[in-house]
């Protein structure tokens, strides 16, 4: 919707073992590259409006890192900081988490790493996207 609406979004993460269908996966299917590098994802943004990096492509360690936590059945420094990762150097952030107690931790980090607005987003059942079926917890940071 935001790119539909004109703004431009680069989406970062990976499968992180999720057996759900991923951002990779829903921008393949409306016929965009699943795949591209950082260079190929910056020329896709400025022509479809919306490009995703795999972290592996963006950060190899800190992709191995956050690969850690399948194996060890808890979370991670990693899966936390691949949240704060900016590529692009944006002001404005839309972040998922599916901790409730780092929506503060979460926005206030990003804005001392240089945002000017931060909207941190909890799904349903632990998961980080927002979801149809229930209302999405939310913190706005300014």
């Amino acid at each position: 919707m935001l790119a539909g609406a004109g703004v431009f979004v680069l989406l970062h993460g990976g499968a992180e073992g999720s057996s759900r269908f991923g951002t990779a996966e829903v921008l393949g299917a409306l016929g965009l590259p699943q795949d591209p590098s950082p260079a190929e994802a910056g020329a896709l943004l400025k022509t479809a409006g919306v490009a995703y990096v795999d972290l592996p492509k963006l950060h190899p360690a800190l992709a191995r890192g956050v690969g850690l936590r399948p194996r060890l059945g808890v979370r991670t420094l990693m899966n936390t900081v691949a949240r704060l990762l900016n590529p692009a150097s944006a002001k404005t952030h839309l972040v998922g988490i599916s901790h409730p107690p780092y929506f503060e931790k979460i926005s206030g980090a990003l804005g001392r790493l240089g945002a000017s607005r931060v909207l941190v987003l909890k799904g349903l059942e632990g998961e980080p996207e927002v979801s149809p079926a229930g209302s999405t917890p939310s913190l706005l940071w300014t």
